[in-house]
């Protein structure tokens, strides 16, 4: 799993101009791995009807744009 997303990851991390350790990288992968479970796991139950908030999205911080990307 670690490698499935390294290409978007170091795609969406050099766009952004965020340098990582390989340590961080790591670790970011594996958040993205377990985000992308989580996700699945809420859809499965929305697909069987089962339409209640999913428990783990209060770990995101809210989205804000940065200054620099809203648009004027």
């Amino acid at each position: 799993m670690l490698t499935k997303f390294s290409h978007r990851r170091n795609e969406f991390l050099e766009r952004k101009g965020i340098l990582l350790s390989d340590a961080d990288r790591r670790d970011l992968s594996l958040a993205i791995g377990e985000a992308s479970v989580q996700a699945n796991e809420q859809l499965l139950k929305s697909a069987k009807g089962d339409y209640q908030p999913d428990p783990n999205a209060d770990r995101f911080p809210p989205f804000e744009l940065a200054e620099k990307d809203k648009v004027r």
